[in-house]
């Protein structure tokens, strides 16, 4: 599937404009729009970048006063133990912590604002086996494992603090002792119907991670019904460069890439290192999605990719700080 062309989705979002009347809110255009509010995402790196190329003016979604936000971080300060996170704002805060990452560029320029110590420390956290036991109920009404939309919906918390202490829905579910495999009976059609669903949805052809997060079904079903990740893909009419398992249009990077974007993770303490912007953080504004690794000499520079995938040669950014240096 290739990306969406530019011109096309700032068609979309002037479309979405009329009907709504006004500017319009990232839930509008993925309630109502041609698109989700991803490949914006993808394309811009803000949705205020893409109300901006298409003539808009950014919305009210982040055009809160500095005095208002710095007032809601300093309440928010005196009802959190130690100096609030990202999170603690996602959790508890008057706002949505993007609108501080959108106005002060980082999460610690904020709270140096707010006349907080910009460093990161230890907040006040949910137990573990609070967090479990709430799936494990929703797992006993709803009569499957819960999904993310369910935890949003009904849970007695957001999948904010799941993801601060698991790295994937799935790892949350095999800790809760939950069956992953969330519809064992969707039939064929219906696997590869989901497929295109999500691919029009995201912007782009899904990766498995992203069917265990964002789709109606986990991965399990597709692997039991095709075999592989890529020949379900390929089933869905989706194109494989056969030479390296990968999808058309993306970089293979190389066997040893799994393995080394791990070790810069882990070198780089899980943070953005421009904005430094965590991990939580970053799945709380991309839907789930982790840090990226960026390679800071490209790919297309060396020979091997062993040789690109050199640990020195890597970097953790968050995505907007990705697509700026790209």
């Amino acid at each position: 599937m290739t990306r969406i062309p530019r011109d096309d989705l700032l068609d979309a979002l002037s479309a979405l404009a009329d009907r709504v009347g006004g500017t319009p809110t990232r839930a509008q255009m993925d309630e109502s729009g041609r698109y989700s509010h991803q490949p914006y995402y993808t394309e811009f790196g803000s949705w205020n970048d893409a109300l901006r190329a298409a003539g808009f003016d950014p919305n009210h979604e982040n055009d809160v006063a500095e005095a208002d936000l710095i007032t809601a971080l300093q309440r928010l300060d005196e009802e959190v133990d130690g100096t609030p996170t990202f999170e603690d704002m996602a959790e508890h805060g008057a706002f949505d912590p993007s609108t501080y990452y959108a106005h002060f560029g980082s999460w610690p320029d904020a709270k140096a604002a707010a006349g907080l110590d910009p460093a990161t420390t230890t907040s006040r956290r949910i137990p573990d086996e609070e967090l479990l036991g709430d799936l494990r109920r929703l797992e006993a009404e709803l009569g499957r494992a819960p999904r993310q939309a369910d935890v949003r919906e009904y849970g007695d918390y957001s999948v904010r603090p799941y993801y601060r202490q698991w790295d994937s829905w799935d790892g949350m579910l095999d800790a809760a002792g939950l069956d992953i495999d969330r519809n064992p009976g969707a039939s064929r059609e219906d696997l590869l119907a989901e497929l295109r669903r999500l691919a029009d949805e995201r912007g782009q052809v899904p990766r498995f991670d992203g069917m265990n997060e964002h789709g109606r079904y986990s991965v399990w079903p597709y692997l039991r019904v095709f075999d592989s990740w890529n020949d379900a893909l390929r089933a869905a009419g989706f194109s494989i460069n056969k030479a390296h398992g990968v999808v058309s249009g993306h970089l293979d990077y190389g066997a040893n890439w799994a393995e080394q974007r791990e070790r810069a993770l882990r070198r780089d303490e899980w943070k953005c290192q421009e904005c430094g912007l965590t991990m939580g953080a970053h799945r709380c504004i991309w839907d789930g999605e982790g840090l990226h690794v960026h390679h800071v000499e490209k790919l297309r520079a060396f020979d091997s990719t062993e040789a690109a995938n050199r640990l020195e040669n890597l970097r953790t950014l968050c995505r907007r700080c990705h697509h700026r240096v790209e």
